[in-house]
């Protein structure tokens, strides 16, 4: 591997190239332009672009508004199967996304919601020492079988 320093880019220049490859009929998604970028840039430091930027995220969230149309497209047109578009939509999809949180955050709430409303079962243990002494009782809650992991 090569030494020297690392790369410089112009941050401005590549979220222009971007913009105008999310335009191109064939983008599908953004490993394609982080290859096709000029000097090539790696995901994670377009990722670390957006994230240092309010500007910058606003302009990636537009290309990524623009594959999602493209990819709808592309799936009604059966370029892309239903499968991988299912399994990728919310990646590129603002609103699929968003109403995926939701759902997810309602089902969790749900959870929360019925294991508040589980009955707690106790075992209760008689223990005496068979002379007619007394006795000795105790209680201890079951384990929860329902959270064990394999």
């Amino acid at each position: 591997m090569a030494g020297g320093r690392p790369r410089e880019y112009d941050r401005e220049d590549i979220f222009r190239q971007l913009l105008e490859w999310v335009k191109l009929p064939n983008s599908m998604n953004l490993n394609a332009f982080c290859y096709s970028c000029e000097p090539q840039i790696s995901p994670r430091k377009l990722l670390l672009f957006v994230s240092q930027s309010e500007e910058f995220r606003e302009l990636y969230e537009i290309a990524k508004s623009c594959l999602a149309a493209r990819r709808e497209e592309a799936n009604c047109d059966k370029i892309i199967s239903d499968n991988v578009y299912n399994k990728t939509s919310r990646y590129f999809d603002y609103f699929e996304k968003h109403g995926w949180k939701e759902e997810k955050q309602f089902e969790s709430s749900l959870r929360k919601e019925e294991d508040q409303n589980k009955p707690t079962q106790i075992i209760v243990k008689v223990a005496h020492d068979g002379l007619g002494a007394g006795l000795n009782i105790s209680a201890e809650a079951l384990p929860d079988s329902s959270n064990k992991s394999a």
